[in-house]
């Protein structure tokens, strides 16, 4: 395995994060084009194929990433219906997010 990924939780989810690489998360409340540390660092695989897993975090991890823009996500469809009352909703809703690059991994304290 050549390549360095960390696995890290980010607005209540868990992510994969490689450098280099683009990803969508929940809207962070910082400026398009700005850099966020994400210190919640639950595993880190390095270059050598050695695999670091915290407890739940590993202390002094962290992923500096760029933040690109903010993003719209797919459009979901919720229908309400209730039989014979003639009650019909049709309403839709499009989840913002941020669409960060990983700059860098820090390994940390092992």
């Amino acid at each position: 395995m050549d390549l360095m990924y960390a696995v890290a939780r980010a607005g209540g989810k868990q992510y994969k994060f490689e450098v280099g690489k683009f990803v969508d998360l929940e809207l962070l409340p910082a400026e398009s084009g700005g850099t966020v540390e994400l210190c919640d660092v639950l595993a880190i695989r390095e270059k050598d194929g050695e695999l670091l897993v915290g407890s739940p975090i590993i202390p002094g991890a962290k992923i500096v990433v760029r933040i690109v823009g903010d993003v719209s996500g797919e459009k979901l469809i919720f229908f309400r219906y209730k039989r014979r009352k003639r009650y019909r909703r049709r309403l839709g809703h499009r989840q913002k997010y941020s669409r960060i690059e990983v700059i860098e991994i820090v390994k940390g304290v092992s």
